[in-house]
């Protein structure tokens, strides 16, 4: 079984609850759970333990729905390449750590050049290139080591481990508005996207969308290796590669939600 919250800010547990049922290992190479009696037996360490059912002090919580595995959601889902960004031309990109969308729906990317150095870039909804947000360095407005990066009601922030502050950015030009000390924040979302990883295989996930309310609206399996940077308006901004290269870039996605299987 599979526990969603039907609140947001009980996500952590959401996610937490579904540790009992799969364990996801850091090998490339999958492992499979073995029971904790069967470890004894064997001598092997049991790498996670899958519960048959839910322990009873996790039932009591309040607003708690329990989802069996198997359960059927409202609407299949598709997604539907609608546009990319920086997947031709310059600036040419070796390895993208994220990226984010603001309210001018520009698309901001977190690259990584071949020297490890990290710079960040605005493009255009139409996926023309735009700008360079702020620069490498530890002056006002630079970073070196960063560490997260949003986008919310008209600014942009970057979390900089190496200085350990907060540089926030106006989207208005992009230009440095402040910085401060590292402070704990979060980004609402009206739907909760929970990621499971699928039987044995570490190399996919199947992404559970629930409402608010914790109705299951549909699942999605993506690899691994193909990570959510944004969901905002109805799309899904995620990575693409190159397969005669290997260079990466960024595509939006349409979320398109279908009755049926």
């Amino acid at each position: 079984m599979i526990p969603s919250i039907k609140h947001p800010q009980r996500l952590l547990l959401s996610i937490f609850l579904c540790f009992f049922l799969i364990q996801c290992s850091d090998s490339s190479k999958p492992e499979i759970a073995v029971p904790a009696e069967q470890g004894e037996q064997t001598g092997k360490t049991a790498p996670g333990r899958i519960l048959d059912e839910i322990p009873p002090h996790i039932q009591e919580v309040e607003n708690l729905t329990i989802f069996p595995g198997d359960s059927a959601p409202l609407y299949s889902i598709e997604l539907i390449p609608e546009q990319t960004f920086g997947e031709t031309g310059e600036p040419y990109f070796v390895k993208i750590s994220g990226s984010v969308v603001d309210d001018q729906e520009r698309v901001i990317i977190w690259s990584v050049d071949s020297n490890y150095e990290q710079i960040l870039y605005v493009y255009n909804a139409d996926g023309s290139y735009h700008d360079q947000l702020g620069r490498r360095g530890r002056g006002p407005g630079e970073y070196e080591t960063m560490v997260g990066l949003q986008a919310k009601a008209g600014k942009v922030f970057v979390l900089d481990y190496s200085s350990q502050r907060l540089n926030e950015y106006s989207t208005e030009d992009y230009s440095f508005h402040r910085s401060i000390l590292i402070e704990t924040w979060k980004i609402d979302e009206n739907r909760i996207w929970v990621a499971v990883p699928v039987g044995t295989d570490s190399d996919t996930y199947e992404w559970w969308i629930l409402q608010e309310s914790g109705e299951l609206l549909a699942k999605l399996k993506l690899p691994r290796d193909q990570p959510i940077y944004d969901i905002k308006d109805g799309h899904l901004y995620s990575k693409g590669t190159n397969e005669e290269t290997g260079d990466e870039f960024v595509v939006k996605y349409r979320i398109e939600l279908y009755k049926g299987n």
